[in-house]
């Protein structure tokens, strides 16, 4: 099977996506606006990213000068109101846990089994832009165990933003290339992903507000004063990142406000697309619309997926968990092994749905199968029920992820049911003619408001009826035309001219009725054998697909002489009719010059 194509093909996939690009205005204003939302949060994430390590260099400079043997073992955990230090993972039995300090309803704090009330919102805190009193840094310092695993929980929660700071960065760039293939697929559940994925940033951004604004509050009214000896070592740090917070937040409620606007818009287009456009059945239709839902579960999962082990690793090598993870290097090496076969399964899952490969569908199964069973066993382990009580956000991606592998996989086998059905021939057929600088044709105006073009209509001559089955025949044909043409009906099957060969008056019957048509009727010539298509609709593809190089030398043949046809492109098609066949009568009465077929009479 060949997954590299001549660089003929890509250019022309090049065209088309420009095409499809400045489809209307709405397509562009899209890609406009995603394009701006990614640029703008790349940098405000970035500076995010970097405020935050400023902020865990701080606190890991003052920790590494107090003394080193105090205060270095156990894990630090904040909870309930208060801090504990723990030998093992809290919810394991026979693990042992020390509590540092804790505080009541009324505010007081205490400490070491002593009670100390200290006022909020009074404590000593460092002025200037500085994040840290630098003469503190710069000697040794004296700090109780209390206040040296407090910093060491909250240094803790910082890297954790950091890891945090990174997916949020990375996930902006893969908002962009949904974007692309919400374009260039014309795809409803692409964009309903992407909707998802701009409201599951905007509401994150919200709750990092919030939970920075809570771990200020524990820092300033608690560490500070209870028990670092109103010792502020982080100064206006909070102030900053709480400005950048912000900054996000407006932007991506910006960013969705617009971008649900478009998807509106485009959703209205994408629906005419899939109304105006000819050459596949409603059965066809609806196997594509079910892969298209696929792709975009595959995208989702894909991420999530990747941002789930990138933080599996990060908390793994963390060396106060990692000394606690029985069996760490397997564990290593199984989310290794998992995330170096996600690329290969979207691949394949992407490939084998297309091309109805056998083969490839079981390989995706079987690391689909894996990447479920792994993460199943990830959520029982006690390492992940600890750091679901440490972090939201850890919690939210895995969840997420799992959530999408498992639909996904779904999917895969509603794809495959399917299988043998045509969908495979026609989108062979279609790239085909996409190689041949031939784009697909639709019955409307794309550059035409599409709310008022919703369902368009035609004017035909008086006494003719434009049956909807006429377009979605057992034949199955599609209507393409060149980028410098006028629209040309092809079909898969039959002879690819039939829609071209006009007849004599004289097959019509009386003059009345043919002045009442307006327009003469399209006879198909004698199919020669090798076009006909075998009775049965269960045939095997395979007869379909070896007749393929016949067809396509037939198709080629047509665009040679189509190239060579001496007629302005400006010129409607019934005038061009009228030219090469003189008895082929123009109705006075039709003003749009779109190609419409007129059913036989029988």
């Amino acid at each position: 099977m060949k997954f590299l194509e001549s660089p003929s093909s890509w250019s022309a996939r090049g065209r088309a996506f420009f095409t499809r690009l400045t489809l209307t205005r709405f397509t562009l204003l899209y890609f406009t606006f995603a394009l701006l939302a990614c640029l703008i949060l790349v940098v405000l994430e970035g500076v995010t990213l970097a405020n935050n390590h400023a902020g865990t260099q701080v606190l890991s400079g003052i920790i590494a000068q107090t003394n080193p043997s105090q205060a270095k073992s156990g894990l630090p955990l904040f909870s309930d109101g208060k801090l504990v230090v723990c030998d093992d993972f809290p919810n394991q039995s026979g693990a042992v846990c020390r509590v540092m300090w804790k505080m009541d309803n009324e505010g007081s704090i205490l400490v070491n089994g002593t009670s100390s009330v200290y006022p909020r919102g009074t404590n000593d805190q460092v002025q200037g832009h500085a994040f840290v009193d630098t003469s503190i840094i710069a000697g040794s310092l004296d700090l109780p165990d209390n206040c040296i695993y407090s910093l060491r929980w909250l240094r803790d929660i910082i890297q954790d933003g950091i890891r945090e700071d990174i997916v949020v960065l990375c996930f902006q760039f893969w908002l962009l290339s949904l974007a692309l293939v919400t374009l260039v697929t014309e795809s409803i559940p692409h964009l309903g992903a992407g909707i998802f994925g701009h409201l599951l940033g905007t509401v994150w951004a919200g709750y990092r507000i919030h939970s920075t604004s809570h771990l200020e509050s524990v820092y300033k009214d608690l560490i500070v004063p209870g028990v670092c000896s109103n010792r502020d070592f982080l100064g206006n740090w909070w102030n900053q990142t709480r400005a950048h917070a912000i900054g996000v937040l407006v932007v991506y409620a910006c960013t969705l406000v617009a971008l649900t606007y478009l998807s509106y818009k485009l959703l209205i287009v994408f629906a005419n697309q899939s109304f105006a456009r000819v050459g596949a059945s409603n059965q066809i239709r609806r196997i594509y619309k079910i892969i298209l839902l696929f792709s975009a579960g595959l995208q989702l999962a894909l991420f999530f997926s990747i941002a789930a082990i990138g933080l599996w690793l990060g908390k793994i090598n963390h060396a106060a968990i990692g000394e606690l993870v029985p069996n760490q290097m397997s564990l290593l090496v199984a989310l290794v092994v998992a995330l170096v076969l996600l690329f290969p399964w979207l691949i394949l899952g992407w490939v084998c749905v297309r091309r109805e490969c056998w083969k490839l569908y079981i390989v995706f199964c079987t690391i689909s199968l894996f990447l479920i069973v792994l993460f199943s066993v990830l959520f029982s382990t006690p390492i992940y029920q600890f750091i679901l009580i440490s972090s939201s956000f850890f919690g939210t991606i895995t969840i997420t992820s799992y959530i999408c592998v498992v639909t996904t996989a779904i999917l895969g086998v509603i794809c495959r049911l399917n299988f043998g059905k045509g969908l495979v021939h026609y989108l062979e057929v279609d790239r085909t003619l996409a190689g041949m600088n031939f784009t697909t044709g639709t019955f409307y105006d794309h550059k035409a408001d599409p709310e008022k073009n919703a369902f368009p209509s035609y004017k035909l001559p008086a006494g003719v009826e434009l049956k909807h089955d006429s377009f979605i025949g057992g034949h199955g044909s599609s209507r393409f035309s060149l980028t410098e043409g006028v629209p040309i009906r092809l079909s898969s099957t039959p002879s690819a001219l039939k829609r071209l060969i006009l007849v004599p008056d004289e097959q019509f019957g009386a003059a009345d009725e043919k002045e009442s048509m307006g327009m003469k009727n399209v006879l198909p010539p004698p199919s020669p054998a090798w076009l006909k298509r075998p009775s049965s609709t269960t045939s095997n593809a395979g007869s379909l697909l070896s007749d393929l190089p016949l067809r396509l030398s037939s198709l080629a043949s047509l665009r040679k002489e189509l190239n060579e046809f001496p007629v302005p492109p400006s010129e409607p098609p019934a005038v061009i009719a009228s030219r090469y066949a003189p008895r082929f009568h123009v109705p006075l009465d039709i003003k749009d010059d779109r190609a419409v077929d007129i059913p036989k009479r029988g």
